[in-house]
């Protein structure tokens, strides 16, 4: 995790990790690249993908 840790401040990240700061989309996407998940992936674990509105 190293290499990730470079991309993103060691503090920032720790906070992300302990719910204290909400990551911006630039983390979500280096969190995600590391562990080879999408951002969805990443922000809805159980698998359970917000329903999109129809509009009408």
């Amino acid at each position: 995790m190293s290499a990730f840790v470079r991309r993103i401040r060691t503090s920032n990240y720790s906070k992300i990790e302990h719910g204290i700061r909400e990551p911006s989309i630039e983390a979500l996407k280096k969190i995600a690249r590391l562990f080879g998940m999408t951002i969805d992936e990443l922000v809805h674990p159980e698998g359970k993908m917000p329903r999109s509105k129809s509009g009408g």
